[in-house]
């Protein structure tokens, strides 16, 4: 994913705003001291996380808007909000346009890029992201290994994204608890409860400890695994069934 070199308002400029607001007073000027409050990056960032936080996503995103009408310059911290509230949506091309146009991308920017993609399933532009944020310097932390279990455990390839805590230690790098809890998600959804208690296993050797997220998956996957043995106990009573019918047929027959 190439650096945009658009200026950040031509991408905001095809961003919805939720919100009508009337011209405001530019930044310092004498209206706004009269009024009493001081509207800085840090007002529309507190605004933005709580709009992004609601799942209000266009709302979040229509402040940057708002900021430049107020005469600010919306920061890297402002955009990397308005990414994850587009991303958690699922508009994708909001969040990729938003990417593009930050002057000054973090590793948090590409982290949320990269968990957009992981959260509806696309591992190729997950892997996309995570190659552009190594080209550029910085090194992926734990939230991007997240971010790649996410994309190929919701895409249905659970071998993948259990294989991401291998690539971890390749890369120098130890699964925290939030890596552990997104390969339990992904055993969860694979049913695979025997993994899952390795992974908890792993946790132990590593001095991971688990936290509520974790035991929330962890009943989760018992459920599952209570659920397949007592399949597995119908599946058996069955078969024995079927076999006492047979061996019956069979005495009936004369063959023993």
């Amino acid at each position: 994913m190439m650096r945009a070199a658009a200026a950040p308002a031509a991408a905001a400029a095809s961003v919805p705003t939720a919100v009508a607001v009337a011209p405001a007073p530019a930044k310092g000027s004498a209206a706004a001291a009269a009024a009493g409050c001081v509207i800085n990056e840090v007002v529309c960032g507190a605004l933005m996380l709580a709009y992004e936080r609601a799942g209000m996503w266009s709302e979040a995103c229509g402040v940057l808007a708002r900021a430049r009408t107020l005469g600010l310059r919306p920061n890297t911290v402002m955009y990397n909000t308005a990414i994850s509230a587009a991303g958690k949506a699922g508009q994708l091309e909001v969040a990729e346009r938003l990417f593009e146009a930050v002057e000054a991308p973090d590793t948090v920017t590409h982290e949320t890029l990269l968990a957009a993609y992981g959260v509806c399933g696309l591992p190729q532009k997950a892997e996309g992201v995570f190659r552009t944020m190594v080209r550029r310097g910085f090194k992926p932390r734990d939230y991007a290994y997240c971010g790649l279990v996410a994309a190929y455990s919701l895409s249905g390839d659970h071998e993948s994204a259990l294989a991401v805590r291998w690539r971890m230690r390749r890369d120098g790098a130890t699964p925290s608890v939030h890596v552990y809890n997104a390969l339990l998600a992904a055993c969860e959804r694979a049913r695979l409860a025997d993994k899952a208690l390795e992974l908890l296993a792993a946790m132990k050797r590593d001095g991971v400890e688990p936290n509520a997220v974790t035991q929330q998956l962890m009943m989760a996957v018992g459920r599952q695994g209570v659920e397949t043995v007592e399949s597995q106990q119908v599946a058996f009573a069955a078969l024995s069934a079927a076999f006492a019918a047979a061996g019956s047929i069979l005495i009936q027959r004369g063959m023993f």
